[in-house]
């Protein structure tokens, strides 16, 4: 519930302070288990994603955020869940096919953090992992311009036009490697 209460108040922010545009939305399944992976290079980037897809997201994110007291309670009043750094816990995967299982979108980071130069970095295999082992698709999402409304070391936004480009979906059977090609195309 807070999810949604969350989502409208920060798309009005979004849509009016950095002019929030998206693309691609009739790439996104109505139904059915989805995994979401997006590059990442500002803390603008899951509140544009989950502002832009009109289903909820569940959110894996880094332990280390998850777990900072100011922002906790905001991670598990949005139904996010934690994630190791290196290697994620068994309890995050079992929380990740559980959610799928239960037809709803897993968003991922798949370089596993934030990019500090705003390019993308090494993607992980967590969300090929995920991929296999669930059935479900992979939506690849490319965010523009919120590295240079939010970047890191940046206290707060400064106004900066948003775009959330949605790809096409790639079925398991394709997803065998997420590079940056695959990633940006």
């Amino acid at each position: 519930m807070l999810y949604f209460f969350f989502r409208f108040f920060i798309r009005i922010f979004l849509k009016v302070f950095c002019r929030l545009k998206v693309e691609g939305l009739e790439n996104l399944p109505q139904s059915g288990p989805l995994i979401i992976v997006a590059n990442h290079s500002s803390y603008l980037d899951p509140l544009a994603v989950s502002c832009s897809i009109p289903r909820k997201i569940y959110w894996m994110v880094l332990e280390p955020i998850y777990r900072l007291w100011w922002l906790n309670w905001f991670f598990r009043g949005s139904s996010a869940f934690p994630a190791g750094i290196e290697n994620w816990s068994i309890g995050s995967i079992r929380q990740a096919l559980a959610t799928l299982k239960k037809g709803k979108i897993v968003g991922i980071f798949p370089e596993g953090g934030r990019s500090l130069s705003g390019k993308l970095g090494q993607m992980k295999p967590g969300a090929i992992v995920l991929s296999l082992k669930s059935g479900a698709p992979v939506l690849p999402i490319g965010i523009q311009g919120a590295f240079n409304s939010y970047p890191s070391g940046r206290l707060l936004p400064r106004p900066y036009p948003i775009k959330v480009c949605i790809g096409t979906i790639l079925p398991v059977r394709s997803v065998k490697k997420l590079d940056k090609e695959t990633f940006n195309s």
